[in-house]
């Protein structure tokens, strides 16, 4: 069992590649990577990690309108207009955006894959439909978005098994200078955050993420403690 303490701090993992199979790991606002000798060392906390790019043409990227995150459908910026406009932080606006998209998430759905409009329309979905519909939310406020794909820990049970890793998607969004975790689908966003890939809510990047988490082995995870002089 993880606890919720270590949850809220700084987390590290140690995975080993299957069969030698290496490949790289993104590293977000949160996640730091290294890689050497058939192993990853992963670091999770709150600015753990560099960020994904912040370049003029990265960020243009993760503002743009897309077949998953249709941000500038009239019904999404509509719901996004009056947030856009509030004298507040971007995180601040991330936050209220999430707040005004949990109604949409009423059902719990796992069958299938759906976009934001699509989302908007069945009122149900799963961590997969909850980060597109934040991100083009945010897309649509002004503010570039990604969605990360990995694995998150739960001690509630989820499909019958519990205090295990599951399937997860959650929101990066680009806020005050620096690129930042918000989960719909959870509420919140902690250290037990595992990014493995990094798309636009598109299904091939879903499903990359659950691919190449079949390629790694768990060793060990340890919780970073800053110790006291």
């Amino acid at each position: 069992r993880i606890s919720a303490e270590a949850r809220r701090g700084h987390l590290r993992f140690r995975y080993e590649f299957r069969e030698g199979v290496g490949f790289p790991l993104p590293q977000t606002g949160e996640q730091r990577v290294r890689v050497e000798n058939g192993s990853a060392t992963l670091d999770i906390c709150e600015g753990c990690g560099p960020g994904l790019g912040a370049d003029d043409a990265s960020l243009a990227d993760a503002s743009r309108s897309t077949a998953w995150l249709q941000s500038d459908h009239p019904r999404l910026r509509a719901m996004a207009a009056a947030i856009r406009e509030y004298d507040v932080s971007d995180a601040r606006k991330m936050e209220l955006l999430l707040e005004r998209a949990i109604p949409y998430l009423e059902a719990a759905d796992f069958n299938g894959h759906y976009s934001a409009l699509d989302t908007l329309d069945r009122r149900a979905g799963d961590c997969t439909e909850a980060a597109v519909l934040l991100a083009a939310l945010g897309r649509a406020a002004g503010i570039p978005t990604r969605v990360a794909s990995g694995v998150s820990y739960s001690r509630e049970s989820y499909h019958g098994v519990s205090n295990a890793f599951i399937p997860h998607s959650w929101t990066l969004a680009y806020v005050d200078g620096a690129w930042r975790s918000f989960d719909l689908s959870l509420r919140e966003f902690d250290s037990a955050h595992i990014a493995l890939t990094i798309g636009d809510g598109d299904p091939s990047s879903i499903a990359a993420a659950g691919q190449l988490a079949s390629l790694l082995r768990l060793d060990s995870i340890a919780e970073v403690r800053r110790r006291d002089n």
